[in-house]
């Protein structure tokens, strides 16, 4: 990946960790009426530990499946994306949109008949959509099993975070991972249906859990 995509990268990654922290802190301004910014500070180092094995994982995923799939893929940044998606952080403590993605490029195209091309291009959009969301879910179990067996609130907060990550960007819209597996609808069913049971089994934790960070970050 060129410099620029890293640089991309860092600062996405930034912005996703600035919305959990806010999360962290207690919610947004629409929530709760007021932001408290210094515990988004001091939440802003573990969100950010969080959101770079989320978010930086999930990216790699997208770009070395292209790349195995013999396609060229590099990562970008959309600037107003990105604004729209502080300011949602400081109302909501949730992004709204994605201000990055990986774009990926043909290098030559596949010498099929356009039928079989066109199966082939599909099958390869469906593996390079899916690659992100599965790395998620990998780690919410992770996360959730590890939290089970340690009762370290770090660890549920990865697999919260996880879960999350992978049902949002498994929507069918808003040019969202989800949307691109929209032509195999099956696969995207199953994927949907393990990030959301995942999703609601961390909060299931958290409130079992009963004290603490956990409960009070889930509730």
């Amino acid at each position: 990946m060129d410099v620029r995509g890293c640089v991309g990268l860092a600062l996405v990654t930034a912005v996703y960790s600035f919305a959990l922290s806010v999360f962290m802190a207690g919610g947004g301004l629409l929530l709760t009426g007021r932001v408290d910014w210094v515990g988004v500070v001091t939440s802003f180092p573990t969100a950010m530990a969080v959101m770079a094995l989320t978010y930086i994982p999930h990216a790699f995923a997208h770009i070395a499946t292209a790349e195995d799939l013999g396609y060229d893929a590099s990562y970008r940044v959309d600037a107003s994306k990105t604004l729209v998606a502080a300011v949602f952080s400081v109302l909501m403590a949730f992004p709204l949109v994605a201000p990055g993605r990986v774009a990926v490029y043909e290098r030559e195209p596949k010498q099929y008949d356009y039928l079989i091309r066109q199966k082939i291009v599909q099958m390869d959009i469906l593996l390079m959509a899916s690659a992100g969301p599965l790395v998620n879910l990998v780690n919410a179990t992770i996360g959730l099993t590890a939290f089970l067996v340690t009762k370290a609130e770090l660890m549920w907060l990865f697999g919260f975070v996880n879960a999350g990550f992978a049902v949002w960007s498994l929507l069918p819209f808003m040019g969202m991972d989800g949307e691109r597996m929209m032509h195999d609808k099956l696969r995207w069913a199953e994927m949907m249906a393990l990030a959301v049971l995942l999703l609601i089994l961390s909060v299931k934790i958290a409130i079992k859990a009963g004290t603490g960070g956990v409960s009070a970050w889930a509730l």
